[in-house]
């Protein structure tokens, strides 16, 4: 029997869902955050969604949330940063480069809770920044707004890239071991996204940086 195409399991950025029993067929990711292995968008399919396949999403109240969070951000930021918002340029006169930048869990970090937005413009210099799905769950697990994140990626023109290879990530982790370095899945994964995407990875993690720069992997070290 032929299943109805709205019947079928589509495959997310994360996992698969079954629109039938509305449950995801694999279990979350973010498990240890959400508590919830197969639910899907916290049990309230008319109000939320959950496009990555980690956790239910109101795109309504978290759009009027991430706002204030940008918000509070340009405040921090001074006014280099509300110039940037309003004309498209800083305040800092640097050079300007082409293609996208992909970035570290700790630039978002830097950007978004420690007032450094400006900063972080200026280091990419032009460049259209990318975040892995990865760096985005690092993110929301130290507590950072997911979606204040994305409207700020996307307001610099910007994406989310793709999720990483599993098996390139895992041979990320054992390369550096052998290299007597220490490398996490997570960092190997958010290396893989921007391994994949074709462009550098921007990070304050030292460690990491000096990695991809020891195996010849295009990265760029951001001091904050």
């Amino acid at each position: 029997m032929t299943l109805d195409l709205l019947e079928r399991p589509r495959c997310g950025v994360h996992r698969y869902y079954d629109p039938s029993t509305s449950q995801f067929l694999s279990a979350d990711p973010a498990v240890a955050s959400t508590g919830e292995p197969y639910a899907y968008v916290d049990g309230n399919p008319v109000n939320e969604a959950d496009p990555l396949g980690l956790w239910g999403w109101n795109p309504f109240a978290d759009v009027i949330r991430a706002a204030k969070d940008v918000g509070h951000a340009i405040a921090s930021g001074g006014r280099a940063a509300s110039n940037f918002f309003s004309n498209g340029t800083t305040a800092q006169c640097s050079p300007r480069l082409s293609g996208s930048i992909s970035l570290d869990t700790n630039i978002l970090i830097y950007a978004l809770e420690h007032g450094q937005m400006t900063a972080v413009t200026t280091a990419l210099s032009g460049r259209t920044p990318e975040v892995s799905p990865t760096a985005l769950v690092e993110f929301g697990a130290g507590g950072g707004n997911i979606s204040a994140a994305t409207v700020w990626v996307h307001s610099l023109g910007g994406t989310i890239g793709p999720p990483g290879s599993i098996s390139q990530a895992q041979s990320l982790v054992l390369e550096a071991n052998q290299m007597g370095r220490s490398l996490s899945l997570a960092d190997a994964l958010i290396a893989s996204s921007a391994i994949q995407s074709g462009v550098p990875l921007l990070t304050a993690d030292k460690q990491l940086y000096g990695f991809l720069q020891a195996t010849g992997r295009r990265s760029e070290l951001y001091s904050p």
